[in-house]
């Protein structure tokens, strides 16, 4: 199994895609240190994220902006360029970011595998960003499937079948 995620900030993510991924996996998550999106982790927690890979599972941590072409090479380099099975995207939150996030990582996913996306459903302080808006226009292009505790409450997650 192959899993990206997008968004690291406090771990939670990581930490249950370590769990649900195969034992032989190979994880990849990428964070913006910082930004109006990217909250980012101190290298101290470094360790501590390592530690949530089982003991044959290949996890990275790649701490850098994940429009970049540099941070894309990385990607694909740990992924051995091998598709993916699964994407969560949960970074930049602005239009522009999730679109492109969506346009750089989308096509490195198999044909039967996983785009999720985080904070689908508008929040009313403003926290979803404008995923909701992105996730509305994207969606109808896939098979797809919503969870939305609360419509209009914020966050949700939206899941594209490719």
């Amino acid at each position: 199994m192959r899993a990206l995620e997008i968004g690291t900030c406090g771990g939670g993510t990581l930490f249950l895609l370590c769990r649900l991924a195969a034992p032989v996996a190979t994880v990849v998550s990428v964070d913006l240190p910082r930004g109006p999106y990217g909250a980012g982790y101190s290298a101290l927690r470094i360790p501590l994220y390592k530690r949530f890979a089982g003991p044959r599972q290949s996890l990275h941590l790649v701490r850098a902006d994940s429009h970049h072409g540099d941070t894309v090479d990385r990607v694909n380099k740990a992924f051995c360029g091998k598709p993916l099975d699964f994407v969560f995207i949960d970074g930049d939150h602005s239009y522009k970011g999730v679109k492109r996030d969506f346009e750089i990582y989308s096509p490195l996913v198999k044909k039967g595998g996983i785009v999720g996306f985080h904070d689908i459903a508008p929040h009313p302080a403003g926290w979803s960003g404008d995923v909701p808006r992105f996730w509305d226009e994207i969606k109808g292009r896939y098979s797809w499937r919503e969870i939305v505790a609360v419509p209009n409450g914020g966050y949700g997650i939206g899941i594209l079948f490719t």
